[in-house]
């Protein structure tokens, strides 16, 4: 965010102090008459719909209660529904605010992951949960292959002028 300071309209008694309301301010003042104010400006885009990690986790501990108490289970748009974000890249961008929105962003995933590979060990939906776990949580199918090639390289044959082919005799 930007810090901004803006001379706003003349203070009149009975005036409104309370504009925070829509913005960030820092700081507020009169000088000579005239309201001073120094605000953060948003850089643009969607103000954060949570501003401390705390308040992230009540909402999404509360989907946790919610899912376990209708037994249901959890899924990551669950869980993005649950927390009022647009889709499954806001979740994934809160992990980026800051160490305590990275902690709650991968436990939470890391109960939904650990769900869905429970439910792939006793063999329900093998393709559906594969699927997922391959969209959510970056899992791949790796094949590893061994190569050797043996024989014996030399560079003296690789720098060397090229032969001229045999001519067949007639």
């Amino acid at each position: 965010m930007k810090c901004a300071t803006a001379l706003v309209w003349p203070r009149f008694p009975g005036d409104p102090v309370d504009i925070d309301s829509f913005m960030d301010i820092c700081y507020y003042g009169d000088v000579g008459g005239f309201r001073v104010i120094s605000y953060m400006a948003h850089a643009g885009g969607r103000p954060r719909i949570y501003k401390t990690p705390e308040e992230m986790q009540v909402s999404v501990d509360k989907y946790f209660d919610k899912i376990k108490e209708n037994k249901k289970p959890p899924t990551v748009m669950g869980l993005v529904e649950a927390c009022d974000f647009e889709d499954r890249q806001s979740l994934i961008n809160y992990a980026g605010y800051s160490k305590e929105f990275l902690a709650i962003v991968k436990k939470a995933k890391q109960k939904v992951e650990n769900y869905i590979e429970e439910r792939l060990m006793l063999g329900h939906n093998v393709a559906g949960l594969i699927f997922n776990l391959k969209n959510n949580f970056g899992w791949v199918d790796k094949q590893e292959i061994d190569q050797t090639i043996k024989g014996d390289i030399s560079l003296t044959a690789i720098l060397s002028e090229p032969k001229q082919p045999k001519q067949l005799e007639q």
